[in-house]
């Protein structure tokens, strides 16, 4: 099942990660739609009926909430460092997805990156986010992308760990980030250092995004 699955289910929208409502036929002719809380499109009061290229990301990567959660109801002081550390490890897909993106739309959206090669790109600034909610982009250009994703080895790496919920393979993941924290205890560092200790175990140079 690849990521563009989902918008065979949902709509495809700007300016929200994830909608509960969407209607092209609302009084005033324009769109309406209202920030949804899941990314599950059944079984809750407020279903998710549609999101962004960055919702379905976070939705391929096993989230069911926008905070990369799929402990519905959950509050976070009662999740385990379990829980907390596969919540990190959805973050961190997600960063490997704007890295990505930074390569393919210097190629493929020129246009669109001369608007935006002048920030610094090791900072905190949306990436894929922004080129979704541009005017000229499209749900095809969004299908190609995420199409293209499914393929960089990182991504899928992290997506078929995710996607699996295997918790012997994530206990063990878990177990080497701890042996690689100073203190043997990841799940309470600071983001920046998280990304740096998957990056050791995943062998990459992913700068922190959020």
């Amino acid at each position: 099942m690849t990521i563009t699955t989902v918008f065979d289910r949902v709509k495809w929208v700007k300016g929200y990660l994830t909608v509960t409502e969407y209607s092209e036929c609302a009084p005033d002719h324009t769109n309406k739609m209202m920030a949804a809380n899941t990314f599950l499109t059944h079984g809750q009061k407020e279903p998710c009926h549609g999101m962004c290229s960055v919702g379905a990301i976070m939705w391929d990567l096993g989230a069911t909430k926008p905070d990369y959660t799929n402990l519905l109801g959950t509050p976070y002081a009662m999740r385990s460092d379990y829980d907390r550390f596969v919540e990190d490890l959805r973050r961190y897909g997600v960063m490997i997805a704007q890295y990505y993106f930074r390569g393919y739309v210097e190629e493929f959206h020129h246009d669109y990156f001369q608007q935006i090669e002048e920030y610094d790109w090791d900072t905190n600034r949306p990436l894929i986010e922004g080129w979704n909610d541009d005017p000229m982009t499209t749900e095809q250009d969004v299908r190609n992308f995420l199409y293209t994703l499914e393929t960089y080895p990182k991504y899928r790496q992290i997506s078929r760990l995710l996607k699996h919920q295997d918790s012997d393979d994530l206990q063990e993941i878990l177990e080497q980030a701890n042996r690689l924290h100073e203190h043997g205890d990841f799940v309470n560092e600071w983001l920046i250092a998280k990304v740096q200790i998957f990056n050791q175990i995943f062998d990459s140079q992913i700068p922190a995004c959020e």
